[in-house]
């Protein structure tokens, strides 16, 4: 149970930390008895490991239990009490959700992090913060980097598990991945300074502040202040991190609230990179070094710098419908120098390992935007809900493409019985050969309703139609390559029934489902259709102490149809009409379910 300190929070969130500390000194020295503390003890919401409703998996304000779905909260209690320091953390702690990184904790290589996350067998592309669709459907790295921001500008990450084509259009039948921000929801000052250390010098503070703004309460603000650094439990290496996050909150009126915010975020490893060497070498000899053995050069590094800004008004309408509508703008700048030995090859027994090394700069910069409205209506005499919403998500990254170590000037082998990290940067690790610059846009429109035929029988409708394309150009000393993804007026439904078996137990069963659109051509060179995945699930929900105790059982299967089945090469049986357009070496696919 948290204890609030009310002495001056107003001036902290309007004048900074500094500025309270640097008043309080100077008020101490004029008089001789200090001012009344007052603490006392606060609960409410925020201190629950659940919430009551979600909207993330329907856009329908539902409770856990009547949403035909698995969901799994995170809340920002939690996020506390674990002491979970970053996205990474939150969701290697979230049921159902695995996780496979590559390298160090925040690491960078070419095309993104290395790190990835899974559900339901496939890998997890689908992610957003307060309803919006942020970071581009696509598989493997993407060029963007969450793992490494700080959770503590959350109040909650609720996943969502199987299909959710509904609400974010492209992408697989795994999950889906919502952030919803902390917003300044007191007219009292409340604040929170906690201050932490750990093993390998690791030290973390964070300052959580809100009040109101104005006299009457209708205007309140909230920030948020997170500055971490520790060493690596390796034999070097060091990480620094820090996030300001701000938001105000003003009601206009009784019915509309406006909200507007941003956050800023510095990540930085020193000494630290992806990969690391194999359990075994390749004379086949089992690597004989401990597990406090730095594969990644001194020099090496990774930096995220991350922008955000976003807005947001909600009004509630005299006939019981809300509107809410979001525009979240984010940019990040992404700079890693990598240089890791053994990637290529290691020889355990002559004791030589390569050296691999290249650089990275990422400049990712998105648009998106989300309106959604709902509401009851009345129907046969019963009444029943209906949401209708649309999104657009524009993101454009562009990257120079590196030569890497080359051995003609570079000397790309180590000694590792006398590896220490200190090795000079390869010439052709910073050298320029082309770009590889990605476009994405997507826009969609949705609509659902929740049908009540009697007291205890619910049943979801809904579907979403999208417009998704991906662009990429790439070019190196050899090639140029252009790729193209697209689908138009796609239509991905969404069925969902539940039944409440009693007042605390419900049974549900739902058919979701997703799209992937694909680069992979056939025998003629035409684009495969794009990916489809379903989701079928059936189970039992229960809640409890209302709804603070939530329970769930289901039975699932995910289904993906139109897989690009394994290449098969033309050789000499090149159609006449695409000759000169492939070669013998080119490969084509067939669609398998």
């Amino acid at each position: 149970r948290h204890q609030e300190l009310v002495l001056g929070i107003r001036q902290i969130l309007l004048l900074g930390v500094s500025a309270s500390l640097l008043s309080a000194t100077a008020f101490a020295s004029e008089e001789s008895t200090l001012p009344t503390i007052t603490a006392h003890a606060n609960q409410d919401a925020t201190t629950s490991y659940t919430v009551k409703k979600s909207k993330n998996a329907t856009k329908l304000n539902l409770a856990l239990k009547d949403t035909p779905q698995s969901v799994s909260v995170i809340t920002s209690q939690q996020i506390e009490d674990a002491n979970l320091t970053s996205v990474e953390d939150v969701l290697n702690q979230t049921p159902g959700v695995s996780m496979q990184r590559y390298g160090a904790k925040g690491a960078v290589g070419n095309g993104g992090e290395y790190t990835f996350y899974y559900a339901r067998g496939k890998q997890i592309i689908n992610y957003q913060v307060d309803g919006v669709i942020t970071s581009p459907s696509l598989d493997s790295k993407n060029g963007s980097v969450i793992s490494s921001l700080d959770p503590a500008i959350y109040e909650n990450v609720t996943v969502v598990k199987g299909a959710t084509g509904l609400t974010n259009g492209a992408g697989y039948p795994s999950a889906s991945v919502n952030f919803n921000r902390k917003h300044a929801n007191s007219t009292e000052p409340k604040g929170e300074i906690k201050v932490s250390a750990g093993s390998w010098n690791t030290y973390r503070t964070q300052i959580d502040v809100q009040d109101k703004l104005n006299q009457s309460g209708s205007v309140r603000g909230r920030a948020v202040a997170v500055y971490g650094q520790g060493d690596s439990w390796q034999d070097w290496g060091d990480n620094r991190s820090a996030t300001l996050y701000g938001i105000v909150d003003a009601d206009l009126s009784d019915q509309t609230t406006v909200s507007v915010g941003g956050m800023l975020s510095r990540n930085k490893i020193t000494g630290q990179g992806v990969h690391g060497l194999d359990m075994y070498g390749a004379d086949g000899s089992i690597n004989p070094h401990s597990p406090s053995f730095n594969s990644s050069a001194r020099w090496a590094y990774s930096k995220v710098d991350t922008l955000n800004a976003f807005a947001q008004l909600k009004h509630q309408f005299d006939n019981g419908w809300n509107l809410q509508a979001n525009y979240s703008y984010t940019e990040q700048d992404i700079k890693s120098l990598f240089g890791v030995i053994g990637v290529a090859s290691a020889n355990y027994t002559t004791n030589v390992a390569s050296l691999a090394a290249s650089q990275n700069n990422f400049n990712p910069k998105e648009h998106s935007l989300d309106v959604s409205a709902s509401g009851p209506y009345r129907l046969f005499g019963r009444e029943h809900e209906l949401m209708l919403g649309a999104s657009y998500q524009y993101v454009r990254n562009n990257n120079d493409n590196f030569n890497g170590c080359d051995s003609s000037t570079d000397t790309c082998t180590v000694n590792l019985s006398t590896w220490n990290g200190h090795v000079a940067v390869p010439s052709g690790a910073t050298r320029v050969i082309g770009v590889n610059n990605k476009e994405y846009q997507q826009v969609g429109y949705y609509a659902a309703t929740r049908l009540n035929p009697t007291d205890r029988l619910h049943v979801i409708l809904g579907s979403r139609l999208s417009d998704y394309t991906y662009r990429s150009h790439v070019t190196t000393t050899t090639k140029t390559t252009d790729s193209r993804m697209s689908a138009y007026a796609k239509l991905t439904p969404y069925a969902g029934i539940t039944y409440d078996i009693s007042p605390n137990v419900t049974a549900y069963a739902s058919y979701t489902n997703i799209f992937m659109p694909q680069t992979y051509r056939d025998y003629n060179y035409n684009l495969l259709d794009p990916q489809e995945g379903n989701n079928y699930e059936a189970g039992l929900k229960a809640a409890f102490l209302d709804n603070r105790i939530n329970l769930s059982a289901a039975y699932f299967q995910s289904k993906m149809d139109n897989v690009a089945n394994s290449g098969t090469v033309y050789g000499s049986n090149i159609p006449s009409s695409l000759t000169g357009v492939v070669s013998s070496t080119s490969s084509y696919y067939s669609a398998i379910d």
